[in-house]
């Protein structure tokens, strides 16, 4: 039997002050820090401003204004120095520093880099309690060659107490924070210790790349947390059995959104290529026949898709604080799964990987990324909502398109080179298209031409529009 496991403390709100200290610490580390490092620098600044605009405590602008701001103050301050070594100007809410210690002095950006990382994962100035410069000194001091010394030792004369509370030495540069570990147990409530190490039932390598979470913690990560009193579950897990609850999902998603469930075959699958909203009208405009096997490919993606459309929902309907830049970047994560799983998955899945992209003003949801040749509808057929047709018709269209897809894979398997297509792919006549042009266009003209209209192309000066509709596919 699992152990009963206590309920968190809710954590304290995110607020501006703690995204500006923050990135302003990162931003310090950009400076003090070689190339290298830079890249690693500036995604844990984005990652800050994604969650200051997640919690709704600032915009995208007013971030970008901010750190603009303090990259000016930076450079203007640092430019009015001379030499190579130059001393860092106050950080984001000190209020005097008088003789600043150099920042990380030295060229070894590689120990600069392991220090920044550190300091940043230990929270910081808040975390440490002493600015970047007194962090090094205390707990990564460097002898003459860039080496690091007393680590096991502590410093001459000193011995009375420990030299290194935070455990910090040349071993731990990837060593977690009991915030980060209580975040990462948090995260994945069911994972037993051997899980977190990458080792167990519910995490490891078998499971494939789309499953395996890589190994999330280490046995000492473990062990501080347990310490700290993290509680990580232990015993038999018990699998629940949830076919029952996806079952009556798609049960839900069928009728709301299709009015019941249609099938094709064992072969080719009735698949759907927009992301399966209940609110989303499904027709033939945005489903298409698709080979099981390459259908069951997908299962990845759908499930990606329908997690970021929901969330464009649920922002127009809440309409938080920022919804409409949360919208936006909503769009770009859905349009990005997109082209990425396009990239990644088999050959036969281009063109159905749809995606929606919201209109942030009028909440108009647009169905993007689906080749209208690979639908039901095909390129020149009729959209028509599922829903809407009587039962009888919805019925009989999946056996129906079974028989028209079995045919289409017949002859491409008989004949060498064809390019068997449903009429709705085949190219439309050029007189065709003329007809459909004036198809049900009437004006009514002064003097009592009524059904008559001037031709816009030359000609006649009345077309007859009644006998233009009489058979406007005549050439098919």
């Amino acid at each position: 039997m699992d152990p009963i496991i206590p309920k968190p403390k809710p954590p304290k709100p995110y607020t501006v002050e703690q995204f500006k200290k923050s990135t302003d610490t990162l931003l310090q580390g950009v400076y003090g820090t070689g190339k290298s490092s830079n890249a690693f620098l500036v995604d844990l600044i984005q990652k800050e401003l994604d969650k200051g605009i997640d919690e709704g405590v600032i915009t995208m602008e007013e971030g970008i204004k901010f750190l603009k701001e303090r990259k000016n103050y930076y450079d203007t301050e640092l430019g009015k120095q001379e030499g190579e070594k130059k001393r860092m100007p106050p950080a984001y809410g000190e209020e005097e520093v008088e003789e600043r210690v150099n920042f990380l002095d030295g060229g070894d950006t590689e120990y600069n880099s392991m220090v920044t990382k550190k300091y940043i994962e230990l929270g910081g100035q808040e975390g440490t309690g002493m600015d970047i410069d007194k962090f090094a000194e205390e707990y990564f001091p460097k002898m003459a060659d860039g080496g690091r010394v007393n680590f096991d030792e502590g410093s001459p004369g000193k011995t009375d107490f420990n030299r290194n509370p935070a455990g910090a030495n040349q071993f731990t540069g990837k060593m977690k924070s009991i915030e980060q570990i209580r975040q990462i147990q948090k995260d994945n409530p069911t994972f037993r210790p051997k899980d977190f190490r990458g080792e167990g039932t519910l995490n490891k390598p078998e499971l494939g790349k789309e499953n395996y979470k890589g190994k999330l913690l280490t046995r000492d990560d473990i062990k501080r947390g347990k310490a700290a009193g993290i509680v990580f579950p232990t015993g038999k897990i018990k699998f629940k059995d949830t076919r029952g609850d996806q079952n009556l999902k798609a049960s839900q998603f069928y009728k709301s959104s299709q009015g019941s469930s249609i099938s094709m075959d064992k072969i080719n699958n009735f698949a759907h290529y927009a992301p399966k909203l209940k609110t989303f009208l499904t027709s033939t405009a945005d489903t298409g026949p698709l080979k099981a096997s390459v259908n069951r490919s997908a299962e990845g993606y759908d499930k990606a898709a329908l997690k970021i459309a929901q969330k464009q929902e649920t922002l127009l309907k809440e309409k938080p604080k920022n919804y409409k830049d949360l919208l936006i970047k909503e769009n770009y994560k859905a349009a990005n799964l997109s082209k990425k799983a396009n990239k990644e998955l088999p050959k036969g899945l281009k063109g159905t990987l749809g995606y929606f992209v919201v209109n942030p003003d009028t909440g108009k949801f647009t169905l993007k990324g689906v080749d209208r040749a690979k639908t039901f509808a095909g390129i020149s057929g009729e959209r028509r909502e599922f829903k809407n047709m009587n039962p009888s018709e919805r019925v009989a269209f999946g056996p129906t398109q079974s028989k028209v897809q079995g045919l289409i894979d017949l002859v491409k398997s008989k004949v060498k080179d064809s390019n068997p297509m449903r009429a709705s792919n085949a190219p439309i006549p050029q007189k065709t298209k003329m007809n459909n042009l004036f198809k049900n266009f009437k004006i009514r003209i002064p003097g009592g031409s009524a059904g008559q209209m001037k031709d816009p192309l030359g000609g006649p000066d009345l077309i007859d529009v009644k006998k233009l509709d009489k058979n406007p596919y005549n050439d098919i």
